[in-house]
């Protein structure tokens, strides 16, 4: 750890308060920090894993929006299935929740209207 001999711990040259110090200040991607975690944790602790997943979840949606435009433009439907969230470990997944006026008109029978156009 920085190049210094754990060895040395509680000398002159290196005292337990510096050993803490160091040990409390380490690296996200340091060996002895991510020794308690387990594989996938280490993958996804990484500012970069979570960024990753964020452009993986936003080009998703693009597709299926430039697939909404496929249906404007005559498709009968969209041929983009709706996006799911990128699975992310620690972050529990939302439960969808049947809530709104077409939950309220599919319980009341009503169909869902398709968007016209013009």
């Amino acid at each position: 750890m920085y190049g210094l001999d754990v060895r040395d711990v509680g000398s002159a040259s290196l005292t337990w308060g510096r050993f803490g110090a160091l040990a409390e200040r380490l690296p996200e991607d340091a060996v002895t920090a991510r020794s308690g975690l387990s594989p996938e944790e280490v993958i996804w602790s990484s500012l970069e894993a979570q960024l990753s997943a964020g452009v993986i979840e936003n080009l998703r949606v693009t597709n299926y929006l430039l697939g909404g435009l496929l249906t404007a433009h005559g498709a009968k439907e969209n041929p983009v299935p709706l996006p799911e969230p990128f699975y992310r470990p620690g972050v529990e997944r939302e439960q969808k929740k049947n809530t709104g006026l077409l939950s309220l008109a599919s319980k009341m029978g009503v169909e869902r209207p398709r968007p016209r156009i013009t």
